[in-house]
């Protein structure tokens, strides 16, 4: 079993980072997969896979929720980052509007920029959507070249949202398990349920992504917690 979306490098786990591997690993969980969130997070994410580097696989993005005012020099950052290799994915990325909508713009030039990082390099994509889905699709049907394989992490949709994804491509779902967002969580299962076989179970990565970035009230949640 794969975690495919681990935040256990931020601060929150920094007492007891070892532990949480370790019990991950007595769980089944034979390889986490770590995302990116801004330049701030590059050394914690790739300490943790020095320390870990048959255990763990990192992802190189900047996320929505990181996209400022200085949104382009953060990105030319990242991106000096992102083409020295060694990255399985692009991510952690996205459009993300649930708390502020004052970037709304510069995050659409930004993940669109990431998404053609994925399509020269032929890797996957991360893609976190939380009240962005309007933007993300939009994102895709202007894209003009040819859209790289994605993971929509953050997501909280229902089964017409789904399917106008899967219109555009045949891309993978993350289960929602933000505790601060059930409502969505419930209204994703509850549309997964009545949409099935679309998605079916095949197109649902398992992944514990906690704590999310930017949140008030972060809580933690280990990789051992699959689900």
């Amino acid at each position: 079993m794969i975690d495919s979306h681990s935040h256990i490098y931020l601060e929150e786990f920094d007492a007891d980072r070892s532990d949480v591997v370790a019990r991950a690993r007595q769980a089944g969980v034979r390889h986490l997969v770590l995302p990116n969130v801004d330049l701030d997070t590059v050394e914690p994410m790739m300490a943790l896979h020095r320390a870990f580097p048959a255990y763990t696989s990192v992802a190189m993005g900047l996320h929505p929720t990181s996209v400022g005012e200085n949104f382009r020099s953060d990105l030319a950052a990242v991106k000096a980052i992102f083409d020295r290799g060694g990255f399985v994915a692009v991510g952690e990325v996205g459009i993300d509007l649930y708390w502020d909508k004052t970037y709304r713009n510069e995050q659409i030039e930004v993940f669109d920029e990431q998404l053609r990082w994925a399509e020269r390099t032929g890797l996957p994509v991360i893609i976190h959507c939380r009240e962005g889905l309007d933007e993300i699709l939009w994102t895709f049907d202007n894209y003009g070249g040819t859209l790289p394989k994605c993971v929509f992490h953050s997501f909280g949709g229902t089964v017409d949202d789904v399917e106008a994804i899967r219109r555009r491509g045949d891309f993978l779902f993350r289960h929602q398990r933000h505790r601060h967002v059930q409502k969505f969580q419930t209204r994703r299962r509850l549309a997964c349920n009545r949409a099935r076989p679309n998605p079916p179970r095949n197109r649902l990565p398992l992944s514990n992504a906690r704590p999310l970035p930017r949140t008030p009230k972060r809580e933690r949640l280990y990789p051992a917690h699959r689900g």
